[in-house]
């Protein structure tokens, strides 16, 4: 509540956004969910990781 407080104090608009599952948590929540999975998910949310596929794709070209 406090939250909505605070943007009619800065007059501001509240916007709400879906948040969507990724399709394969919906079909398969197990593997989607494991550890293998999760550690893949973490490594590609990396910045060295990020910067080398941008790389590759400059040199690709």
């Amino acid at each position: 509540m406090n939250f909505l407080r605070l943007a009619d104090l800065l007059n501001i608009r509240v916007i709400a956004i879906n948040i969507k599952r990724h399709p394969l948590e919906t079909w398969v929540p197990r593997v989607y969910q494991s550890s293998a999975s999760l550690w893949v998910q973490k490594m590609v949310r990396h910045r060295q990781v990020r910067w080398g596929q941008f790389s590759l794709k400059l040199l690709s070209k």
